[in-house]
């Protein structure tokens, strides 16, 4: 993830209180992140070539998803409330696409209490 000090990590993530837009248990612009005992926030920036009409991940523990919706064409960050425990990548689709990842390949850990940041996710399409 490069040399970000955890002041750094957190500063940018309260940037994305401010930036966020993805639909369902998102930290919108002026909303209260402030965690219960057993919730997490997971950031995204995500790159899309193109727009996208719904990225997900699911819950290892409870099978539940978590979407986030109509993401444009370019870089946008994300911000979501969730129960602390393990999460896997599950799907990223639109009207012409439709990607789903092997199950539990790509998975991490939001541990209650933190801000957690599994990586950039980048969709490209062919030229």
């Amino acid at each position: 993830m490069g040399n970000f000090s955890m002041k750094s990590l957190v500063g940018f993530f309260v940037v994305l209180l401010w930036l966020s837009s993805a639909a369902g248990k998102a930290v919108k612009p002026g909303d209260n992140a402030k965690l219960k005992k057993n919730e997490a926030l997971i950031g995204f920036v995500i790159l899309a070539s193109r727009y996208t009409k719904k990225f997900s991940l699911r819950s290892t523990e409870s099978r539940r998803l978590i979407s986030l919706k109509d993401i444009p064409e370019g870089v946008s960050v994300h911000l979501v409330k969730v129960r602390a425990g393990q999460y896997c990548l599950h799907k990223m689709s639109d009207t012409s696409f439709y990607y789903e990842f092997e199950a539990n390949s790509v998975c991490f850990t939001a541990e209650a209490g933190g801000i957690h940041y599994p990586g950039h996710i980048i969709r490209r399409t062919a030229s």
